[in-house]
């Protein structure tokens, strides 16, 4: 469980939530929450996280991945690159740029994130960078048809 909440933490440092909005917007885990989370698997956070983020509930969305990625940290780069995505999808683009920034760190050789990064970089109007992150996907074999 701790390093959950160690996950969580860095999540909420990279969403900007000051502890004072921690208790309001339920990032912690409750005590009486801390055993039934324990059965929870990767896999029940990953998808309680992909239908919050279909429904539009962005914060809720992230703080499911940010369990999921408690729970592995072998596959965290899968999670944070799917943060990036619905912080770009909301326009908060220098989140997702530090998200993808994570995934890259954690599992260099996925071309989708250096992409997706290259696409965040570009819509802050960084075209330089944009074009290092596209290059950086197609020399990992990223082809777009």
């Amino acid at each position: 469980m701790q390093i959950i909440r160690e996950c969580n933490s860095n999540i909420i440092d990279l969403l900007g939530y000051g502890n004072e909005n921690q208790n309001n917007q339920n990032i912690s885990i409750l005590d009486n929450e801390k055993e039934q989370s324990e059965n929870y698997t990767e896999e029940y956070y990953n998808q309680i996280g992909y239908l919050l983020q279909k429904q539009g509930k962005l914060d809720e969305a992230l703080i499911a991945y940010a369990q999921a990625i408690g729970i592995n940290p072998k596959k965290s780069w899968v999670y944070y690159h799917t943060l990036g995505g619905i912080l770009g999808e909301n326009n908060l683009y220098d989140k997702a740029a530090e998200a993808y920034h994570q995934a890259i760190k954690i599992k260099p050789d996925f071309p989708w994130s250096h992409y997706h990064l290259g696409v965040v970089l570009e819509k802050q109007g960084k075209s330089d960078k944009a074009s290092t992150s596209y290059q950086n996907a197609i020399d990992l074999g990223l082809t777009i048809i």
